[in-house]
């Protein structure tokens, strides 16, 4: 159907014909339309620069028609160009279809087929306008697009804000990590926190899902976080000594917040003056591998992830460190990048990059995993080592 804004571009030198399909258009019971005339080749040129139309109807002169047909294709943007040719010339026909013309019609025949004319008008209106249609529906996109894009970036720089130095000392313990996001946000965030001169609070989380809603819930955990900080500084509450009460804290809040989101964990405190970690497990999965020296295990507990149920289980625990050590810490992304089949088999060859990359980096676990180098994972990747 035509819209009352479609403008029909009629081209023809002065002529009775030019009258007769403008009187045809006028009288045909069609959707609201404007028709526009021009008397030259040049002067619809400079109308179709000026302005775009819906339809063109386009009578050529006698020489140089197909040069005039492309001509006026080449501006009209692939939208309908109807062709009144006054010859009965096959390669005429086929030429100004490959030139650019939808549809041509004879001049002899604008009397006697009077209704089969306005209906090739009335088919092309329709199809400008659906032409029409998509190209504002794709602007719109593209508009919205480009506003998505600078609300990600901003809601990126609030995630990178909130998240530590990639590497520092803390306490006495080099802490340092790495982020790959499978999109633009990760939904998979790390800290770390000096307590005191020889007591470290960090966690690892992974929140489900990719993208913005569960980058949503990262502010979230950080907020929760340093409330839990700013009481503990003033005596007020001390839930961040322990992993547990932690873990039930962020469980709690996201039922709360009814964000439908859920996210597993692993959250530990590691105190030097007593060589001790003491940790809890929300659904984390691998587990994190402790190294000393030649020895290597992956640590022991299991436990409900956080955020789906109101009575969770976490599983608390408490190890006592060797003077030198390296714990290493994974989301479960870094499975999805393992090439090996069977989760034995991945945690098995995790194992080995770890031992095998001895004191390296949580940048140098990561440019082994992805030995690509590509910038995306199929999943959120955090990689989080804490040594002395």
């Amino acid at each position: 159907m035509g819209h009352a804004d479609q403008a029909v571009l009629l081209i023809d030198r002065p002529s009775q014909v030019i009258d007769t399909v403008f009187e045809m258009l006028n009288e045909a019971e069609l959707p609201a339309f404007r028709v526009v005339t021009r008397f030259s080749l040049g002067e619809a040129l400079v109308a179709l620069e000026e302005r775009a139309y819906s339809v063109v109807i386009f009578r050529p002169g006698a020489e140089g028609v197909l040069a005039a047909v492309k001509d006026i294709a080449c501006r009209h943007r692939c939208k309908p160009l109807v062709v009144l040719l006054d010859e009965d010339d096959s390669s005429l026909l086929f030429g100004a279809l490959r030139s650019g013309a939808s549809d041509l019609f004879p001049v002899a025949s604008l009397h006697s087929q009077s209704e089969e004319f306005v209906e090739l008008v009335s088919s092309a209106l329709r199809q400008a306008q659906l032409l029409e249609d998509n190209q504002r529906y794709r602007e719109e996109l593209e508009q919205r697009l480009a506003e998505l894009k600078d609300d990600q970036q901003a809601a990126l720089k609030v995630q990178q804000n909130m998240l530590p130095p990639e590497q520092q000392v803390l306490a006495g313990m080099t802490v340092d990590y790495t982020l790959l996001p499978s999109l633009y946000l990760s939904g998979d965030f790390v800290d770390a926190i000096a307590l005191d001169k020889h007591r470290v609070v960090f966690y690892l989380a992974d929140v489900s899902g990719h993208g913005a809603s569960s980058a949503l819930v990262t502010v979230l955990l950080k907020n929760m976080t340093g409330r839990l900080l700013r009481n503990f500084r003033r005596g007020s509450s001390y839930d961040i000594l322990s992993p547990l009460q932690f873990l039930k804290r962020i469980n709690k809040e996201l039922l709360e917040a009814a964000l439908g989101k859920h996210l597993s964990i692993f959250a530990g405190i590691i105190d030097l003056d007593e060589n001790r970690l003491t940790y809890a497990i929300g659904g984390q999965h691998p587990m994190p591998l402790l190294q000393s020296g030649e020895q290597i295990d992956f640590l022991k507990g299991r436990g409900m992830p956080v955020g789906l149920f109101e009575e969770p289980v976490f599983d608390e625990r408490s190890i006592e460190l060797p003077e030198s050590f390296q714990l290493t810490l994974f989301s479960d992304g870094v499975l999805e990048v393992l090439p090996d089949h069977g989760m034995e088999a991945k945690e098995a060859s995790l194992m080995s990059l770890v031992h095998r990359l001895q004191g390296g980096s949580a940048h140098d676990l990561q440019r082994a995993l992805i030995s690509g180098g590509v910038s995306m994972a199929p999943d959120d990747i955090a990689i989080m080592t804490i040594s002395r």
